[in-house]
């Protein structure tokens, strides 16, 4: 195997593999090697193919031009890898493997990546953390002490222990930018496709709020894989100046103390330092129908949930599973009250509920001026211990520290906004991240900001190195 290859790096490990400096194999190798060391700490995979990632890179040529070519990429479990365990971090559907790769893993092998092993999640990513009682907990890598969030808690830790430069998750909520930001990882999540649509014309349920995307140390990295495997058709190359930025403050009930604006308001500062001004937006918790997220989000949440304990697809022995049927203990009891809760959501207050959320979401973006996008922290407060966000109790029992984390990420879910969670800097050494929240037609301003704080960051870190 190669001596020096880098693994913390997409750009870096192409431009090696492309001056042949090294072969895909000893990406590979080395990658494989990283998890056999660090992985017995950190806990981040649940399956690890060694035999199909080696021969997968055995066939990558040094002059393959394809972005992502010999790139070892860990996936979270519930995207599904053809022939891997993929148990959606729950023992009820223990020793499940997938049948085929699944849309998002196709769409990276064919540019190249190679897929290493599948990574952990809470179960069924219901929760900002990832210690499901299927597998064993997953470590926040910067201080094996703390949680790594969730529930693309694996895929991240596999990143930030340096195992692969590269990983796949996906978020409805924060599953994504939450472990990103307590990491000191970026990532972009793409809206979740929207809403069908009655003969009326009229905003029906919404099948799903989970949009997939990359993990990354290195916001060009997260870029990369994006645009060549992101299937969302968006381009990430141009950079359309963004002519301002609107600031979030917390809502009101959440303490101030665990409210990090110093790092806020210095990231602020050196946007305004390269032309870009922002200011406070007042009266927005007021505006925002926060209690409509999850009558909005959790009925079609329960019904996937459901219908992978019931099909015989996913169960090599069918049983039919509901709530109520599943073997006491097989389903975690935040799951269980979880379904409860979901189920007792009416098909018309689901849909008041997204129809709210829907104009909401309008109405903000009527009010964004040209140019302009949103910015927050992305999470309130630092990484938690380990053994607290669990899924030990119930929902009504654990609502509050579980949402916590979730203060602002679940915003850009709710609206069906692009949104980016970029690490800066931080004086104590604590991993800190600001959210970039827009829609659609703000893209371009939101990934040049997105690149000036990440530029803005790294240049400030290095001066005080």
């Amino acid at each position: 195997m190669a001596t020096g290859v880098p693994l913390t790096s997409v750009r870096a490990a192409r431009a090696g593999l492309l001056r042949a400096d090294f072969r895909a194999t000893d990406l590979v190798e080395a990658s494989l090697a990283a998890i056999r060391d660090r992985d017995g700490e950190i806990g981040a995979f649940v399956d690890v193919l060694d035999d199909d990632a080696l021969r997968e890179a055995a066939a990558i040529r040094p002059e393959d031009p394809r972005p992502l070519a010999g790139i070892p990429l860990a996936v979270k479990e519930n995207q599904g890898v053809r022939g891997a365990l993929a148990t959606f971090g729950s023992r009820a559907l223990s020793g499940r493997r997938a049948y085929h790769d699944s849309a998002p893993v196709v769409r990276a092998r064919a540019a190249g990546a190679i897929v290493v092993g599948t990574t952990s999640m809470s179960e069924f990513g219901l929760l900002p953390g990832c210690e499901p009682r299927a597998h064993p907990i997953t470590r926040n890598p910067l201080d094996t002490y703390l949680s790594v969030g969730g529930s693309s808690g694996g895929s991240t830790a596999a990143v930030a222990a340096g195992m692969v430069p590269l990983a796949l998750g996906n978020d409805a909520g924060g599953s994504l930018r939450i472990p990103a930001a307590w990491c000191g990882l970026a990532t972009l999540v793409p809206p979740a496709p929207g809403r069908t649509r009655d003969a009326n014309g009229r905003a029906g349920r919404r099948e799903s709020l989970t949009a997939d995307g990359f993990l990354a140390r290195d916001l060009d990295d997260v870029l990369i894989a994006q645009g060549a495997a992101g299937g969302t058709g968006a381009g990430f190359d141009e950079e359309t100046d963004c002519a301002g930025v609107v600031t979030l403050p917390p809502p009101p009930t959440v303490d101030p103390a665990s409210f990090d604006e110093i790092s806020f308001l210095e990231s602020m500062g050196r946007l305004a330092e390269r032309g870009v001004p922002w200011a406070r937006r007042s009266g927005f918790w007021e505006q925002a129908p926060v209690t409509s997220f999850f009558p909005a989000s959790a009925p079609s949440a329960r019904r996937q949930i459901l219908g992978l304990l019931s099909s015989d697809r996913w169960n090599p022995s069918p049983r039919g599973l509901d709530p109520g049927l599943a073997d006491e203990g097989s389903l975690e009891p935040y799951t269980r009250s979880f379904l409860e809760h979901a189920g007792r959501v009416p098909p018309d207050s689901e849909r008041r509920a997204a129809d709210a959320l829907a104009m909401w979401g309008q109405e903000l973006e009527r009010n964004l001026p040209p140019g302009w996008v949103m910015a927050c922290p992305t999470t309130l407060a630092e990484p938690p211990a380990v053994h607290v966000l669990t899924g030990t109790l119930p929902l009504e029992q654990s609502g509050a520290i579980l949402g916590a984390p979730t203060t602002f990420t679940w915003i850009a879910s709710a609206l069906g906004w692009w949104s980016a969670a970029i690490p800066v800097h931080r004086d104590d050494g604590l991993p800190a991240s600001i959210q970039i929240l827009a829609p659609q037609s703000h893209l371009g301003p939101l990934l040049n900001v997105a690149r000036l704080l990440a530029r803005g960051s790294a240049a400030s870190e290095a001066h005080r190195g």
